[in-house]
């Protein structure tokens, strides 16, 4: 029989190699011959025997998965080539039938192996794995009914477009979830911008059944930030707010959900910090309720912690009502968000992003363009404030570094993983305004060197960038922390 396994010798233990094992080979005492036919550290996989004792099997070593095969004097041969990746080969009846990728999405093709180009990529030289292995017997063959266990994940941001309530500039998510994946139970810890102090404490609990297509959840919440009533920096203001949310949503197929949700928070205004964290005095107190609706199609292809083809698109529509004043609308934001990736390699592509947003009401929502995610280089506040907004980036991303591996003396079988390190040259273009102030156009260029731990989408980056470079002007540098688009 032939199997992949992970029990590599020579490199770290997360990338599968090809054995075999020799069932009519025992060595006695339920041990049997295994020998290693692939090695290194690229992904070998689902391998088969073919009629004529051949081995086919899927592998990366060439950048992109597709299928090679192992004849019986141990040539390696190449059966495909191609570019957005092949899976899961098995011959049968002179065809070899295989999971291809293609169109955003996975399909089985069957291919006459007559018309296949062959290359011959050198020879297979098995070794004898220095420990034999033994096959477990089965002990039983009772079922149990499924019982739910649950897993912790760790996520480093949130979807497209969440609850603009939630948003934020850095948060932990904690979640578990069962093994199928139908129930979730989230705490999400949020940093909120510019609010650096130990009462800083932000936090979301949350439960979301997934078991039908029509899926729900809810949760409740305590929020502290600032707010602003306008466009210059004494506008700024502070609120402390918690309260519960409810949540349902409709998955129209594998790319397209539509949700909506109901939140009703108690909302503390301060004028100042002091007020807000010494003296607990609000100048105002209001009961608000939000409905929020929003629909969002993805269709993209995940490579080294971001996307590498693809479209990703949303909209959200908020409406916020003031229950302190018989239901009068308090303020109401609609958002709109639109990504695109063309993949020109194995990990490389050109991803483009536009958006826009407007809000209005009593107390509308003011949009800040700065602090490096809509436009780069430019700071926090900087003068990029308003009540509407439009923007458009563009970048062309490469991975540099898939991983460091660092091993410990006494810990060899647990390496630490850095990684991926990420280069990109990118072009923003942003504008914001109200119905009284107009501003100029905002836009930057430059290089961006990125690091994100553990493959998550959360990742740290290192821009030089030059603001308006369309006009003479010096470069910077700045360092953020980002979730990657």
């Amino acid at each position: 029989m032939v199997f992949a396994s992970d029990r590599g010798s020579e490199y770290m233990k997360f990338n599968d190699n090809i054995f075999r094992l020799y069932l009519d080979r025992p060595l006695g005492d339920g041990q049997y011959r295994v020998e290693q036919l692939t090695f290194g550290e690229n992904e070998n996989n689902h391998p088969s025997f073919t009629n004529e004792g051949e081995i086919v099997f899927a592998s990366d070593m060439n950048g992109t998965s597709n299928i090679y095969k192992i004849t019986r004097d141990n040539k390696l041969i190449r059966l495909t080539d191609v570019f957005t990746g092949v899976f899961e080969p098995l011959i049968a009846d002179d065809k070899l039938f295989f999971t291809g990728y293609n169109n955003t999405r996975y399909n089985i093709y069957a291919k006459q192996l007559a018309s296949l180009r062959l290359s011959e990529q050198g020879m297979v030289s098995p070794r004898l794995w220095e420990k034999s292995w033994s096959l477990e017997p089965l002990s039983s063959h009772e079922t149990e009914p499924y019982r739910k266990k649950f897993g912790i994940d760790f996520i480093g941001g949130g979807l497209i477009l969440n609850d603009i309530e939630f948003s934020a500039n850095f948060a932990g998510e904690i979640y578990l979830s069962d093994m199928l994946n139908n129930h979730i139970f989230g705490i999400d810890i949020l940093q909120r911008r510019q609010l650096y102090h130990l009462m800083d404490l932000n936090f979301v609990l949350s439960y979301y059944n997934l078991e039908n297509r029509f899926d729900w959840g809810g949760g409740i919440f305590r929020i502290e930030d600032y707010f602003l009533l306008g466009q210059k920096n004494e506008d700024f203001k502070y609120l402390d707010e918690f309260g519960c949310f409810l949540s349902r949503g409709f998955a129209i197929d594998r790319f397209r959900k539509f949700s909506s949700s109901f939140l009703l928070k108690k909302s503390n205004r301060f004028l100042s910090l002091d007020d807000l964290w010494k003296l607990r005095i609000p100048y105002n107190s209001y009961m608000l309720a939000t409905w929020s609706n929003s629909f969002v199609m993805d269709t993209t292809t995940w490579g080294r912690g971001s996307p590498l083809e693809g479209s990703l698109s949303g909209i959200l529509l908020d409406n916020t009502f003031n229950l302190s004043s018989g239901g009068e609308t308090f303020n109401t934001v609609l958002l709109g968000d639109f990504r695109h990736y063309i993949r020109i390699s194995k990990d490389g592509c050109i991803a483009a992003r536009m958006g826009a947003g407007q809000s209005w009401g009593k107390e509308p929502h003011y949009f800040i363009m700065g602090n490096g995610f809509y436009v780069r280089g430019y700071e926090f506040f900087d003068d990029l404030v308003g009540t509407r907004y439009v923007y458009g980036n563009v970048e062309l991303r490469t991975l540099i570094v898939d991983h460091i591996l660092m091993q410990i003396h006494n810990f060899k079988d647990a390496p630490i993983v850095f990684g991926p390190f990420q280069g990109a040259v990118f072009c923003d273009l942003g504008y914001v305004w109200d119905e009284l102030n107009p501003k100029e156009l905002a836009g930057s260029a430059g290089f961006s060197f990125r690091f994100f731990p553990i493959y998550s989408p959360l990742y740290f980056s290192y821009d030089i960038c030059r603001k308006e470079f369309w006009k003479p002007g010096v470069w910077t540098s700045n360092l953020y922390i980002r979730i990657a688009f």
